[in-house]
């Protein structure tokens, strides 16, 4: 009993599986009840194939609980390594008799996400290296070509221009000021590696986020798409509206949608309807909550 508190314990302490490691693991088990097999037969067969990864460790836990007579959902939730909607969403099958369904749009869902990743990181690619390319190019001008003409400025004892002095000065400092260029994304990078799960942080960088223009039209229409999609997952799955909501909060890892979602529970749980609480917020559009 000790022995099995203590692994429990050990995998909470560790990160979830990556998304396509849990739809892998859910998409093969999909297939296998809803060609007819019972979940103890299917779980033999994956198990067949699992070595000794982080991935396959996590997979054989779950498959020993569920074999010891835990409810997959249990089990799931045991392991720590899967998101509250999938074991809350797979309890709820089980509890119904209709796992197998609802696996099918676990599935779905999760491949619809990340096929938005791959989109995501593909619009992405294209405008990060352009501008790596323009900085390379930049910094090459102002350390190694601006020096030649001052060089050939001073030769014909001609007066510089005055744009050209000003690149010069910039030029002369630069040099200087390297170390805090390549320091400060270095340092940036380590708060945010620090403090990403932090609530003040999620909270300052969420509001900047919603204030600047481009960047809050495309990251809110990405976190509403996800969001819309897992509340269709619910709907399909029978989940109740309120529950769905708040499944749905304590996933969202964007701050300002988080908090919305909560004030749309709480609206909700107080008797008005869906699109009266959405109304309320500014996270959605009018077309949205129609």
């Amino acid at each position: 009993m000790n022995n099995q508190s203590s692994t429990n314990n050990l995998f909470q302490q560790k990160k979830k599986l990556k998304l396509h490691q849990r739809h892998k693991f859910f998409n093969e088990l999909s297939i296998l009840l809803n060609a007819g097999l019972d979940i103890k037969a299917a779980f033999s067969i994956i198990s067949e194939n699992l070595k000794e990864n982080r991935y396959d460790k996590t997979i054989r836990y779950v498959i020993q609980l569920v074999i010891s007579g835990s409810n997959l959902g249990d089990a799931l939730k045991a392991s720590g390594r899967f998101d509250i909607w999938e074991y809350k969403t797979i309890a709820i099958g089980e509890a119904s008799g209709t796992l197998a369904q609802i696996l099918l749009h676990i599935v779905d869902f999760q491949r619809k996400t990340l096929d938005q990743r791959k989109k995501l990181l593909n619009a992405l690619t294209y405008p990060i290296v352009v501008v790596a390319i323009a900085t390379g190019a930049v910094v090459f001008m102002i350390w190694f070509i601006v020096p030649m003409f001052t060089d050939i400025f001073q030769q014909y004892g001609q007066e510089l221009p005055a744009i050209t002095k000003t690149i010069i000065q910039i030029a002369e400092r630069f040099p200087k000021k390297m170390p805090y260029l390549i320091i400060t994304p270095g340092i940036l990078f380590f708060i945010y590696l620090t403090y990403r799960s932090h609530p003040v942080f999620k909270k300052i960088t969420g509001n900047i986020v919603i204030r600047t223009p481009l960047l809050k039209q495309y990251i809110t229409a990405m976190q509403h798409a996800r969001l819309f999609m897992m509340l269709e997952l619910m709907e399909k799955s029978a989940v109740p509206l309120l529950q769905a909501f708040r499944m749905s909060c304590e996933t969202t890892k964007f701050y300002p949608l988080k908090q919305e979602l909560m004030s749309i529970s709480f609206q909700i749980e107080q008797g008005k309807s869906l699109a009266e609480a959405m109304k309320s917020g500014r996270m959605f559009k009018q077309q949205e909550t129609a």
